[in-house]
């Protein structure tokens, strides 16, 4: 029994010492802890307390041990603890935070922990108590708060909408411009889809553009969007990649800029705020206690729980083992140092169980004794993970920040009351041509100048005493030219209210005022070019609805605008109900866009039920995308010109004296009665009618004689047709009739024969009894031809026929006649061609005086000869200048030639007389007289030197005017001969009224003078004649 005594005291002193060995151990271990940490037992009385606790309430252990919380802490932390010391006293684990006061003094905020410590029967033995500084943390925690209500503030007073979307497609951030854009409230759209706020069809078209910037592509686009007032803008909306730090996509800022509205003072920048909230949670520092051979010796549960592990697996491994070979490489110097004595403290990201990685600051302190001699070192590891990532939030807030300003269309800027730049968008440095960092700090009036400066100072004085201005100014620019510029102020506050800044936000709508003025100007162009213009201005909606209606449509319809407004165009009182079908099938055309525009001509009704004529003009307006908005209209009254048209449209088709279809007509008709032959198998007949010797009426009675004439004709020709036979008038004396629906044409000789009857009769006007005779051809579908032009060439060339067989009758087309006709036509257009070209000469043949057989003249004789038709007789070729007009051409050249060879014969020393003929188509022209004089004067020819021989038939055509015409020559001191005596049929009365000085006796009495008895009289008396009246006498052909 003593043996066992003997044996047991030393074993418990040993276990004593052990246990104060560890009890000492534990102590210099939370002594070491920085935060308090103490343990009250049942009765609320302290029985632990580290050094740190000490420290914090100001005295030594041994003073503490014994006493209660109440007794040892100040008032304000007693009050505080109560209800949390009674809440662990019921078995709850407390954590709490609060403000206190530190060993220096300052006041910092303390995490704390009131764990309570459970006996076997689980009921509370004691409390376990804590606290760790987190003061840090909560300033980081206060300036990000504070930063994001700055750009809470700064967001909202930007005047354009500005969104932030997350992968799912839903709203974690908008501003208050993008809720007034779409009148709901924030909470109606933070967690919403694109879909649920704006609707299918905006997702529909934003999704493409969205998909682009989810490749890391910055995309700007635009869209239509109708705002809370119902009005129609556009949004020109820039969509910005959110990339997290590996590169992938966390969500998109969704800038819009407002477009359409030139009025609107905001035209500014668009911003959006950090979605990064980082939320930082204080937990229990991990603790170790190493060895020199820095095995872990004693861990925490705060350590085990970070790292996954047990106390039995922590006590096998190194310190590198637990924390891992990276951070133990990176921290060994510092574990080295802390082994030979000297604190340390660094940050490291400390990976944690389960694939976690936590950044912590950690502190390592060395275990020594008084002596100095190290058996280990404390590890003390602080959660500052929270802390890492606010600061990293507040680095990437600040930087998106800056990257939304510099992207927004304005110049943004932030001054602060001493009227400094404080912030600047990269815009701004564009605009002032410095960068940022050399603007910002200086004073406003240094950077802008003073007369820009003047202009805004009284704007910032408004917005520093708290007023927030949106307006329009024309502003110097840094070049000195004034532009326009929309403005917009908004003050910003500190947590009082007082304003300690100016957010400024400035947008160039310089040539957005241009265009706007110019856009006044042309409405006001336009408005007063509608109320002035002599044309009606309707308008038509979509719903082809009546909405415009200007006063001179009230003037040409007569209805007021309020009584026609909004009637529909196909209903319309205003169009004619036959036209009504054709005006809706146009403005359906241009409302669906096949036609741009149309024009158009239909009759309408007036109020006071007059039909009139009117022509429209309609064109498609556009709205700004293109599409057709309305439909305008110009309308005139044109029913003056339409009867005018009508009647000029007669007019160009009849014949104004007799009423008759006209050529135009005739080629008209006669082309449908050949379309109509060739289907039926009949034939047409074509009739040209000539008057015979018609010239002669006009001339001795008158044109007005001669045109009742032509009435009196008509009227015949048309009594003697069938209703279905067009009769025409082709002009002057010549008409035409078309005989249609005929088989054998035979049948045209007895419409021919009375039709030539029909004519002959007497025709009495005025006091004259007047007879006419008709000369007719006919050509026949299809025999002679089948094209309108070859029928009337046929019966043209028909009729001239009957004339060449001595007039009043009618000739059938055949082809000699055609040839003959088509030989004419040649020998035409060679003359003409011979004339160009003066290919014709002169001939002169010698005027001997018989007494003596001296020339004493010569006569002009024209000749031609044509290479391939060789010598053409006069009588061939001077007819087809007379009928083809080349008469006159041809006259003055001969006149011409005569005379110039008359004065060279003069000259040389030959005084000859040059007889020249006169045509009688050359007496049409009034002025032949002095024509013929001009010639030969010019040509250095006396009149006198010149005879001018007419034959016998010219007298027979207007008589009065050749005897003037004559006159006038001879008083000239021109000598007038008469050609061919003898051989026209006119009185012998006429020689006394002529001014005649020569008679030429045709050589068809000279050439059988000698055998005919007959000729030889005639010869004879026309020689005395001659001499009766003191005239000479020239025979044609004596010795030739």
């Amino acid at each position: 029994m003593g043996a066992d005594h003997a044996v047991s005291r030393p074993r418990a002193r040993r276990q004593d010492r052990w246990r104060e060995a560890q009890e000492a151990q534990l102590r210099l271990f939370a002594d070491n802890i920085p935060g308090p940490i103490a343990y009250l037992d049942k009765k609320l009385k302290y029985t632990f307390v580290n050094q740190a606790f000490a420290n914090w309430v100001c005295r030594p252990q041994d003073q503490i041990y014994g006493k209660t919380p109440y007794e040892i802490m100040p008032h304000d932390v007693d009050s505080f603890l109560r209800p949390i010391i009674k809440r662990a006293q019921e078995g709850e684990n407390v954590e709490y935070e609060r403000v206190g006061i530190d060993a220096d003094g300052e006041r910092r905020w303390m995490h704390g922990r009131v764990a309570p410590d459970l006996d076997g029967t689980g009921k509370v033995r004691g409390l376990y108590c804590t606290e760790y500084d987190i003061h840090d943390l909560k300033l980081t925690e206060q300036a990000l708060a504070t930063r994001e209500q700055q750009l809470r503030l700064f967001t909202d007073n930007i005047p354009e909408p500005v969104v932030y979307v997350d992968m799912e497609g839903k709203y974690s951030f908008v501003n208050d411009a993008f809720l007034h854009l779409v009148g709901i409230s924030r909470e109606e759209v933070i967690g919403k889809s694109v879909k649920e706020v704006l609707g299918a069809e905006v997702f529909d078209l934003q999704q493409p553009y969205v998909d682009r910037a989810a490749k890391g592509e910055s995309v700007t686009f635009e869209r239509e969007h109708i705002d809370i007032n119902c009005r129609q803008r556009w949004l020109r909306n820039s969509i910005f990649p959110d990339m997290n730090f590996d590169g992938t996509i966390k969500g998109y800022y969704i800038v819009g800029h407002d477009i359409t509205d030139l009025q609107q003072a905001q035209n500014a920048l668009a911003a959006r705020e950090s979605q990064l909230r980082a939320i930082m949670d204080g937990v229990p520092a991990p603790v170790a206690y190493l060895d020199r051979d820095e095995r872990c010796q004693y861990v925490n549960k705060p350590f085990l729980q970070y790292f996954g592990l047990s106390a039995e697996q922590v006590r096998a491994l190194r310190l590198r083992d637990v924390v891992g070979h990276g951070i133990y490489a990176s921290a060994q110097a510092m574990l080295s140092r802390a082994l030979h004595g000297e604190s340390t403290s660094f940050d490291r990201l400390v990976p944690g169980a389960g694939g976690a990685k936590r950044w912590m600051t950690i502190r390592v302190v060395p275990d020594a004794t008084s002596s100095g001699e190290v058996h280990g070192a404390f590890v003390l590891m602080n959660d500052i993970h929270g802390l890492k990532q606010a600061q990293e939030a507040l680095r990437a807030s600040e930087a998106e920040l800056r990257l939304i300003m510099d992207n927004v269309p304005a110049r943004v800027a932030y001054i602060d009351r001493e009227y400094r730049y404080r912030f600047l968008n990269r815009h701004n440095e564009e605009w002032l041509s410095e960068s940022r960092k050399e603007l910002t700090g200086r004073p406003v009036a240094e950077v802008l100048g003073d007369a820009r400066s003047r202009q805004l100072q009284p704007l910032l004085k408004r917005v520093l005493a708290g007023e927030t201005i949106s307006t329009e100014l024309l502003l110097v620019q840094p070049n000195g030219e004034q532009r326009w510029e929309s403005v917009h102020l908004a003050p910003n506050r500190d947590a009082e209210g007082k304003v300690i800044g100016i957010y400024a936000a400035h947008t160039d709508i310089h040539d957005q005022k241009r265009n706007e003025e110019a856009l006044h100007r042309a409405n006001w162009m336009l408005s007063s070019h509608i109320n002035n213009t002599p044309l009606a201005v309707l308008e038509w909606n979509r719903d082809f609805r009546l909405i415009r209606w200007s006063p001179q449509a009230e003037k040409i319809f007569g209805w007021r605008a309020d009584e026609v407004h909004d009637i529909s165009i196909s209903g319309s009182q205003l169009t004619h109900e036959a036209d009504r079908e054709q005006v809706v099938e146009v403005m359906n055309k241009l409302m669906t866009g096949d036609e741009p525009r149309s024009t158009g001509i239909n009759r309408n009704h007036r109020k006071d039920g007059e039909t009139i004529w009117c022509e429209w003009y309609h064109s498609c307006l556009l709205d700004e995308q293109g599409r057709i908005a309305s439909i305008l209209s110009f309308v005139q009254d044109v029913s003056s010109r339409i009867q005018a048209e009508e009647r000029l449209q007669y007019l160009a088709t009849r014949d104004a004296l007799t009423g008759l279809p006209n050529r135009l007509l005739l080629q008209e008709r006669l082309t449908q009665a050949i379309a109509q032959a060739k289907r039926s198998g009949k034939r047409i007949g074509v009739m040209f009618i000539d008057l015979d010797r018609f010239k002669n009426v006009n001339d001795t009675l008158g044109h007005r004689i001669g045109d009742e004439l032509l009435k009196r004709v008509t009227a015949s020709l048309s009594e003697a047709l069938r209703e279905t036979d067009l009769l025409a008038r082709l002009g002057g004396d010549e008409f035409m009739v078309i005989v249609e629906e005929f088989g054998d044409p035979t049948v045209l000789n007895l419409v021919a024969q009375k039709l030539q009857e029909a004519i002959a009769q007497p025709f009495q006007i005025e006091e004259h009894d007047i007879y006419v005779t008709s000369s007719i051809g006919i050509a026949v579908y299809p025999d002679d031809s089948d094209d309108p032009e070859g029928l009337l060439k046929h019966a043209d060339v028909a009729m001239y026929r009957s004339k060449e067989l001595g007039r009043n009758t009618y000739q059938f087309f055949d082809a000699d006649l055609a040839a003959r006709r088509l030989n004419q036509h040649t020998l035409e257009k060679a003359l003409r061609i011979a004339v160009k070209e003066n290919k014709l000469v002169l001939h002169y043949q010698p005027v001997i005086r018989i007494a003596d057989k001296a020339v004493v003249g010569a006569e002009a004789l024209l000749r031609w000869s044509d290479p391939e038709h060789g010598e053409i007789p006069p009588l061939v070729f001077i007819p087809l200048a007379e009928e083809s007009g080349l008469i006159h051409v041809l006259g003055d050249w001969v006149l011409r030639s005569a005379a110039e060879q008359c004065v060279v014969w003069r000259k040389a020393g030959l005084p000859l007389m040059v007889s020249v003929n006169l045509s009688g188509r050359q007496f049409y022209r009034d002025d032949l007289a002095q024509r013929i004089s001009q010639i030969v004067r010019t040509a250095g020819c006396e009149p006198s030197w010149i005879e001018l021989e007419v034959t016998e038939s010219s007298l027979l055509h207007d008589l009065e005017a050749i005897r003037k015409v004559l006159h006038r020559l001879r008083q000239e001191g021109f000598s007038v001969a008469i050609d061919d005596f003898g051989t026209g049929y006119s009185s012998l009365s006429h020689l006394k009224h002529f001014p005649i000085d020569t008679l030429k006796i045709d050589i068809s009495f000279i050439a059988d003078l000698e055998s005919d008895p007959g000729d030889a009289a005639i010869t004879e008396a026309i020689i005395a004649l001659a001499r009766g009246l003191g005239l000479r006498v020239v025979a044609e052909g004596v010795g030739t």
